[in-house]
């Protein structure tokens, strides 16, 4: 198949790139900074250097395509990024999809636009507190996206659906919080983390998984699925981080009420995957120990990465 993959050039889309390669696509990907694809020599990589505000790119570069996997984002929590630049060339993306006859478009969304979990596990018909997210105008562009897809799906014959997770990795991982937890490791203090609190983790290999089995399948979808690889706690995270820098520090569960902390680190995202697993036929690749064992590893990476 010819895919397009915006964002190609960020963590998610390097790893879907490198993988759809693998089966065998040709893949055009558009990214304004593409360094990071540098290595992938292939004859069926095209690489476009260029924004999704660029209509006229846009248009030539969808002519031909058979799905979009939509990972471009600025990650800003300004309104002006989200709603010009994100939520702009996600309009210029859609329309140009719709006319040149796509028939898969999936959006990369993100956990955020739940805004704060108020349940034991978190469905697709959580309600979206986006006014309470840790990055509210951001989280109000994911939601914006996930609308903007839906009113396209409705209008056109394609597949418009929409995928959120919490946070994902490959070989490699990243995140402010982590880099904090492994530095203070690094120079002997204890790690205090809240207790019961932690998160689902997506391997990427099993959104590549998903979207391949998308590519091939023949239903129309128009909704927004959850996806997840497994949980994990703080606690958990913090014991992998004092056996990698290898110091002899405590791991300290603090009760969420008297946590000081980061309230994005109080909170307990688990994801339910119910809906993924009846509609997109979504299974984990591997056990749970198996998917930490690969977190382990990817926080490792994360250390030696750390000057």
């Amino acid at each position: 198949m010819n895919i397009l993959i915006t964002g190609g050039g960020g963590s998610v889309g390097t790893y879907l790139t490198s993988h759809f390669l693998a089966e065998g696509h040709n893949i055009r990907v558009l990214d304004p900074q593409p360094e990071k694809l540098q290595s992938l020599n292939s004859k069926s990589l095209e690489i476009i250097k260029a924004s999704t505000l660029e209509r006229a790119v846009l248009t030539k570069i969808v002519t031909g395509v058979d799905a979009v996997i939509h990972c471009a984002w600025s990650f800003s929590d300004s309104p002006e990024d989200v709603f010009q630049r994100d939520i702009g060339g996600l309009i210029n993306l859609l329309t140009v999809t719709a006319e040149e006859g796509v028939k898969t478009f999936c959006n990369l969304s993100s956990a955020i636009v739940y805004g704060l979990p108020v349940t034991e596990t978190i469905a697709e018909e959580h309600p979206c507190l986006v006014e309470r997210a840790r990055k509210p105008v951001y989280a109000l562009g994911k939601l914006a996206s996930e609308k903007l897809c839906a009113i396209y799906a409705q209008a056109n014959s394609f597949s418009c659906f929409s995928i959120r997770f919490w946070w994902g990795f490959a070989e490699e991982i990243g995140g402010k919080h982590l880099r904090e937890m492994i530095k203070a490791a690094r120079e002997g203090q204890n790690l205090e983390v809240p207790a019961g609190a932690g998160g689902s983790f997506l391997h990427f290999m099993d959104l590549a998984a998903v979207l391949s089995g998308m590519l091939h399948g023949g239903t129309k979808l128009d909704g927004v699925y959850n996806l997840a690889s497994f949980y994990v706690t703080w606690e958990e995270i913090a014991a992998m981080i004092r056996e990698i820098v290898g110091r002899k520090i405590e791991v300290i569960a603090v009760p969420r009420e008297s946590w000081q902390g980061s309230t994005f680190l109080a909170d307990r995202w688990e994801l339910a995957t119910g809906k993924a697993q009846t509609e997109l036929g979504f299974k984990e690749k591997l056990a749970p120990e198996e998917y930490k064992n690969l977190l382990r590893q990817a926080i490792k990476r994360c250390a030696e990465n750390l000057v």
